[in-house]
């Protein structure tokens, strides 16, 4: 009878080992459960980012083309948006300006495919340098030394109901510089906002 009762401690001590273990693999495995979800978010995001700046360097490109071909214009564009800055500060006050600039002025929209027309807005603006100097007052609406600074925004309508306020957006710029002589516009590099050199290798572009 004594010795029965000596040896059951005995089993319900080779249990706890076991127990242990269970639960240290159970913890990694929910570990790596969660690294594998992080990174998966992750990738989506690169990915997303990628294709977002990749629709505003198309944009870029499209606005270098329309300002080029419109130069007797700039005056018009240029006035437009110093009466009307584009406006990136957030979701709220985005959606309003891209409403109004698509009712003012839609021939500075992208056409984009269908299945991104229905989430993405793209377009493309135009700003003045500081070209007049003192005593003459700077005109941001009256161009005067062939210079001009167009830009291109692509930004995203639905962000998979996220509430932050701030809009999933890609901007880049690049300076274009009116040449009269040759009748033509040559793009010079520029960092932009994502600094990637915007050089273009378009006809009659550089």
């Amino acid at each position: 009878m004594t010795s029965s009762l000596l040896r059951r401690p005995a089993r319900g001590m080779a249990l706890l080992p076991i127990i242990l273990l269970v639960a240290a693999l159970t913890l990694v495995a929910a570990f790596a459960i969660k690294v594998s979800g992080t990174e998966r978010a992750e990738a989506g995001k690169a990915v997303h980012n990628t294709s977002m700046q990749t629709m505003a360097d198309t944009t870029l490109q499209l606005a270098r083309n329309f300002f080029a071909s419109r130069y007797q214009q700039w005056d018009t564009y240029l006035a437009y948006f110093n009466a009307n800055p584009v406006q990136l500060a957030s979701r709220g006050t985005m959606s309003t300006y891209i409403a109004k600039l698509r009712n003012d002025r839609p021939e500075l929209f992208v056409q984009l495919p269908a299945y991104l027309a229905a989430n993405f807005d793209c377009f493309m603006y135009a700003q003045d340098n500081v070209d007049e100097f003192s005593p003459v007052a700077n005109n941001p609406s009256h161009d005067n030394d062939l210079l001009i600074y167009v830009g291109a925004v692509c930004a995203q309508r639905n962000q998979g109901g996220s509430t932050e306020s701030n809009q999933v957006i890609a901007e880049l710029t690049a300076p274009l510089l009116y040449s009269p002589t040759a009748n033509i516009i040559q793009s010079q590099a520029s960092g932009g906002s994502q600094g990637n050199n915007n050089d273009s290798v378009m006809n009659t572009f550089r």
